[in-house]
Protein backbone atom coordinates (compact mmCIF):
# COMPACT_ATOMS: atom_id res chain seq x y z
CA UNK A 1 0.00 0.00 0.00
CA UNK A 2 2.78 2.92 0.70
CA UNK A 3 4.46 2.03 -2.32
CA UNK A 4 0.93 2.62 -4.78
CA UNK A 5 0.50 6.04 -2.34
CA UNK A 6 3.48 7.03 -2.64
CA UNK A 7 3.95 6.83 -6.42
CA UNK A 8 0.40 8.52 -7.07
CA UNK A 9 1.45 11.50 -4.62
CA UNK A 10 5.26 11.78 -6.31
CA UNK A 11 3.42 11.92 -9.59
CA UNK A 12 0.41 14.61 -8.73
CA UNK A 13 3.49 16.27 -6.74
CA UNK A 14 5.18 16.55 -10.26
CA UNK A 15 2.46 17.68 -11.82
CA UNK A 16 2.17 20.31 -9.58
CA UNK A 17 5.57 21.40 -10.02
CA UNK A 18 5.51 21.44 -13.71
CA UNK A 19 2.41 23.19 -13.60
CA UNK A 20 4.30 26.30 -11.70
CA UNK A 21 7.84 26.12 -13.48
CA UNK A 22 5.82 25.94 -17.60
CA UNK A 23 4.27 29.35 -15.82
CA UNK A 24 7.32 30.46 -15.06
CA UNK A 25 9.03 29.73 -18.75
CA UNK A 26 5.97 31.60 -20.12
CA UNK A 27 6.64 34.30 -17.99
CA UNK A 28 10.36 34.77 -19.39
CA UNK A 29 9.46 34.04 -22.96
CA UNK A 30 7.10 36.40 -22.92
CA UNK A 31 9.82 39.03 -22.14
CA UNK A 32 10.05 39.27 -18.36
CA UNK A 33 13.35 39.78 -16.53
CA UNK A 34 14.31 36.79 -14.61
CA UNK A 35 12.76 37.83 -10.96
CA UNK A 36 9.67 39.14 -12.54
CA UNK A 37 9.02 35.63 -14.22
CA UNK A 38 9.67 33.75 -10.86
CA UNK A 39 7.76 36.06 -8.93
CA UNK A 40 4.73 36.76 -11.19
CA UNK A 41 5.10 33.02 -12.67
CA UNK A 42 5.13 31.19 -9.22
CA UNK A 43 1.73 33.42 -7.65
CA UNK A 44 -0.22 32.56 -10.97
CA UNK A 45 0.73 28.32 -11.22
CA UNK A 46 0.46 28.49 -7.21
CA UNK A 47 -2.97 29.95 -7.89
CA UNK A 48 -4.13 27.31 -10.51
CA UNK A 49 -2.54 24.29 -8.09
CA UNK A 50 -4.54 25.96 -5.65
CA UNK A 51 -7.96 25.75 -7.35
CA UNK A 52 -7.12 22.13 -8.57
CA UNK A 53 -5.89 20.67 -5.16
CA UNK A 54 -9.51 20.93 -3.35
CA UNK A 55 -11.10 19.14 -6.68
CA UNK A 56 -8.47 16.35 -6.14
CA UNK A 57 -8.70 15.88 -2.53
CA UNK A 58 -12.65 15.83 -2.98
CA UNK A 59 -12.10 12.89 -5.24
CA UNK A 60 -10.10 10.75 -3.37
CA UNK A 61 -12.58 11.03 -0.10
CA UNK A 62 -15.20 10.17 -2.39
CA UNK A 63 -12.98 6.68 -2.77
CA UNK A 64 -13.99 6.26 1.12
CA UNK A 65 -17.33 4.98 -0.20
CA UNK A 66 -15.96 2.01 -2.03
CA UNK A 67 -16.42 -1.30 -0.80
CA UNK A 68 -12.94 -2.66 -1.04
CA UNK A 69 -10.62 -1.69 2.28
CA UNK A 70 -8.03 -1.34 -0.74
CA UNK A 71 -9.49 1.62 -2.76
CA UNK A 72 -10.82 3.16 0.80
CA UNK A 73 -7.21 3.48 1.87
CA UNK A 74 -5.52 4.62 -1.13
CA UNK A 75 -8.43 7.14 -1.50
CA UNK A 76 -8.05 8.07 2.07
CA UNK A 77 -4.11 8.52 1.85
CA UNK A 78 -4.18 9.90 -1.77
CA UNK A 79 -6.49 12.59 -0.08
CA UNK A 80 -4.45 13.48 2.63
CA UNK A 81 -1.17 13.64 0.42
CA UNK A 82 -3.07 16.17 -1.95
CA UNK A 83 -3.85 18.15 0.67
CA UNK A 84 -0.46 18.36 2.32
CA UNK A 85 1.40 18.68 -1.03
CA UNK A 86 -1.16 21.60 -2.16
CA UNK A 87 -0.64 23.55 2.05
CA UNK A 88 2.80 23.41 1.16
CA UNK A 89 3.16 24.84 -2.09
CA UNK A 90 0.66 27.83 -1.37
Amino acid sequence: MPIILLAVIFGLSNDYEVFVVSRIKDERDGGADPVEAVRDGTRIGVQGVSAASPIMFFVFVSFRLARDVTVRVIGFGTAVGVLLDALSCA
